[in-house]
């Protein structure tokens, strides 16, 4: 999961840092323990139900590296190492070239 905690220029604390870890780490845990499916990611409200607001975009990305599910829907069927970095990405968002709409 790719989530904003902070503003760019604010560093966060240790404890700061390690909720934000865990708070994007969730749906990961869940859907590993077999409590949340894969497709959840595709879901903007269960996703920030499960991350906070702060949410950028989630995926599932298979042992192949291809990306299964994703909120921003023009993500599917990319390769993991074909996806823009988290700057190209937020430059994506703040363009509004974002399709996470269903």
């Amino acid at each position: 999961m790719r989530i904003n905690r902070s503003h760019p220029k604010e560093r966060p604390t240790g404890i700061q840092y390690r909720k934000t870890v865990s708070q994007a780490q969730l749906p990961g845990v869940l859907m590993n323990a077999g409590l949340l499916s894969f497709d959840s990611v595709s879901d903007p409200a269960t996703m920030r139900e499960l991350v906070g607001d702060e949410l950028i975009t989630g995926m599932v990305v298979g042992v192949n590296g291809n990306v299964f599910y994703a909120l921003d829907l023009g993500l599917l069927g990319m390769r993991r190492l074909g996806l823009p970095s988290q700057h190209e990405y937020n430059k994506q968002v703040a363009g509004g070239q974002v399709a996470n709409d269903k």
